[in-house]
């Protein structure tokens, strides 16, 4: 299990621009013509990096040296209080279930191959990241109430643009970024090419110290891995404004990903005088292929409506040797694939210019198949340890929301009624006592927010929603991954769904100042656990956890300046989470208050020059079984901007004292076991990152937004 929890911070400025003018005078009768000719003048303005308000709190990336400097992984990690764990699953000050949504809409990748996708993005092509903590019935019902939206930038230019985004990082985990953007606009049409590639070496180590047989007796281990990655996506994209009413386009977007690992674990039993080194080396190899095709229609000044077709493919291929000194030896031959389809037709209706009715219709379907097989390293097959898994999924929605936008008061009512229809077959390995998984079922979704205006500037917000956490197929499926013949993880078939009821109450004022108190009672929630199934073989499996208790108090202030070359932002949290057991395991309720805090701080040097310095805390938190001690990371930047903005330089630390690893104590049954991981891609790294941008023609008229219907589109794999 990787327990990660970044909490990095980011700043930058610049805003440019440049105008020129002549006027001329009146010719009188018999007069010369006069002419005057005036200077360019540059207005030099510092870009907030973020803003706040009671519904939420949005943060641009490219006003920040850290934000700015890198991948959208990188952009999203070092937002304050924000933590992307190693199975793709996103916390914000320590509130877990927080969905990813791009333009509006959720992402259709989860886990590993969502993180790669982030990472094949520059965080150039970003215009602004929102945390909203409005829910609306228009998002699945699936995750928390909070969502974290990415909006990319919509180029509005005539003619062509050509980016270019470059990134080293070295250290213990080296890694190179390219990133190359062509744009074409003429008229109508509009088209994009995007091409990125990453190569990376990511070491890691994991120290275990753990009960063997008698808590008095301890086994350690010692896991040293490497991975080897090289990573192509493709995205291409074309937009087609028939008119101001209708707007069409298609996007296909591609991803390659090579990984090469080989990885060394130790294992000691001090008291028996037992050593045993086990060598593992793998490579898995996966493609995604996934497009979209929309529409948007503007009826009139009140009503609109949107339709989109969503498909995807996702096939994986996996090839594991493995032995030890011992004599074991280990063949593996693991892969998949999972495909499907989403439709949806969103329409929304304005009877009145304060009240707006927005409802909608999805459908979605899923297939899966995969499986391992495992022979001895001389072909026999170890029928113990083969499996095959199917899934098919088939999700209906409809909502309906209502929406009153007053002078003091906003008010949305929504309702989200979900239909799921799943099958699951499972076959092969000892390790699930669950063969099949069935479920045909309905749920009713409910909603609401309240927003009221205190004077001129403040504002609060209360909102409740009613959310269920969905297992994906991953945690589902029960095939075992054998890290050596002690260490074992896997899904489990026998997953149930997670239903939370959110609340959460905000006060902002200004742009500067906000508070927030929010809140979640979870039942059944998913959770990984560790359970000895021998005294030997731990299994690493999600269960569901009776209960789970969550909140957090927040306070934000930032854009201060107590100088006019030096901003500064501040984020507080003290976060709360109460883990509840079965009785049957005799294991306590795990809860603990922690404390985060970020502060960040962006210097304006002049003649293009920049810097950044920021630095973060998490002290100690509670996450499922594990007890995750204090942690921090201190980050320091330097950028030179050139060619009227069109290009920069930058030179980054990332975590300078190297402290950025992870501590945690394991609760088992009457037992405890400690871990010690370093993921070095997440320390100490030295970086240099050079970002350019060239275009020609002229700036195209802003299209008028319309106010279309943003479902979620994606299905929650």
């Amino acid at each position: 299990m990787r327990l990660d929890f970044y909490f990095v911070a980011l700043f930058l400025s610049l805003g440019c621009s440049a105008f020129g003018g002549n006027a001329a005078g009146r010719e009188e009768p018999d007069s010369l013509p006069m002419t005057v000719n005036l200077d360019e003048v540059s207005v030099v303005a510092r870009k907030p990096d973020v803003a706040v308000s009671a519904e939420k709190i949005v943060y641009t990336p490219s006003a920040t040296i850290s934000g700015s400097s890198g991948s959208l992984y990188d952009a999203i990690s070092s937002m304050p209080g924000v933590t992307l764990d190693a199975s793709g699953k996103i916390s914000i000050n320590g509130i877990s279930g927080v969905k990813l949504l791009i333009d509006g809409r959720k992402t259709i990748l989860s886990g590993e191959s969502l993180l790669n996708y982030l990472k094949s993005l520059p965080s150039t092509s970003v215009n602004r990241i929102e945390i909203n903590s409005v829910p609306s019935a228009r998002h699945e019902a699936s995750g928390a109430m909070t969502t974290i939206d990415v909006v990319i930038n919509k180029r509005r230019d005539e003619g062509f643009t050509l980016g270019f985004n470059g990134n080293l990082r070295v250290w213990k985990a080296p890694r190179a970024f390219t990133g190359i953007l062509g744009e074409y606009s003429r008229g109508k049409h509009h088209f994009a090419l995007n091409y990125a590639f990453m190569t990376a070496r990511n070491p890691s180590d994991l120290f275990t110290d753990r009960p063997y047989v008698l808590q008095e007796n301890r086994m350690l281990q010692t896991y040293n891995r490497e991975r080897d990655n090289v990573m192509h996506n493709v995205v291409a994209e074309y937009d087609l404004f028939l008119s101001d009413r209708l707007k069409a386009g298609a996007s296909l977007n591609v991803n390659f990903y090579d990984r090469r690992e080989k990885s060394s674990m130790i294992t000691t039993i001090p008291s028996l005088g037992d050593c045993v080194v086990t060598d593992n080396d793998m490579r898995s190899i996966t493609r995604n292929i996934y497009g979209n095709v929309y529409f948007k229609y503007r009826f009139s000044e009140k009503s609109d409506i949107a339709a989109n077709y969503d498909f995807f493919n996702y096939h994986s291929d996996e090839r594991q040797m493995m032995g030890d000194d011992d004599g074991y030896r280990l063949n593996g031959d693991m892969g998949g694939y999972v495909s499907g389809y989403v439709g949806s037709v969103d329409y929304g209706f304005k009877p009145t210019r304060q009240w707006k009715f927005i409802t909608g219709i999805k459908t979605s379907f899923i297939n899966i198949d995969n499986g391992g097989q495992y022979d001895d390293g001389e072909g026999a097959a170890m029928e113990n340890l083969c499996s095959a898994f199917g899934y098919k999924e088939n999700v209906n929605a409809v909502y309906a929301e209502l929406q009153r936008k007053g002078a003091v008061v906003a008010v949305t009512l929504g309702v989200r009624v979900e239909q799921n229809n799943a099958h699951a077959i499972f076959s092969g390995n000892e390790a699930a006592e669950k063969c099949d998984y069935t479920i045909h079922d309905w749920g009713v979704f409910p909603n609401a927010s309240v927003n009221v205006r205190l004077g001129e500037r403040g504002g609060v917000n209360l909102s409740y929603a009613r959310r269920r956490e969905m297992p994906n197929y991953g945690d589902l499926n029960p095939f075992v991954y054998i890290y050596d013949d002690i260490t074992h993880v896997g899904g489990n078939i026998g997953l149930r769904p997670a239903v939370s009821d959110n609340l959460q109450v905000a006060w902002a004022y200004g742009s500067q100042l906000r508070i927030s108190l929010s809140g979640a009672v979870v039942n059944d929630a998913v959770a990984r656990c560790f359970r000895e199934i021998s005294d030997r073989v731990v299994y690493v499996t999600p269960e569901n956890l009776p209960l789970h208790l969550k909140g957090a108090f927040t306070v934000s202030l930032v854009n201060l300046s107590p100088v006019e070359w030096w901003s500064v932002s501040v984020n507080g949290t003290l976060a709360y989470n109460d883990y509840r057991f079965p009785a049957a395991t005799a294991i306590p309720s795990n809860r603990l208050m922690t404390p985060i805090a970020d502060c960040r701080n962006m210097f304006m040097l002049g003649r293009g020059w920049s810097a950044e310095l920021s630095g973060s805390f998490t002290g100690k938190a509670a996450y499922g079984q594990a007890v995750v001690s204090p942690f921090g990371k201190i980050y320091i930047g330097m950028r030179k901007s050139f060619w009227s903005g069109k290009g920069s330089l930058t030179l980054f630390v990332r975590d300078i004292l190297n402290t950025n690893y992870h501590a945690s104590t394991i609760m088992l049954e009457g037992k405890t076991a400690h871990l010690t991981e370093r993921e070095y891609e997440d320390m100490r790294l030295v970086g240099v990152s050079l970002s350019l941008r060239f275009k020609s023609g002229n700036v195209r008229r802003q299209e008028r937004r319309q106010e279309l219907i943003d479902e979620i589109k994606r299905v929650n794999l």
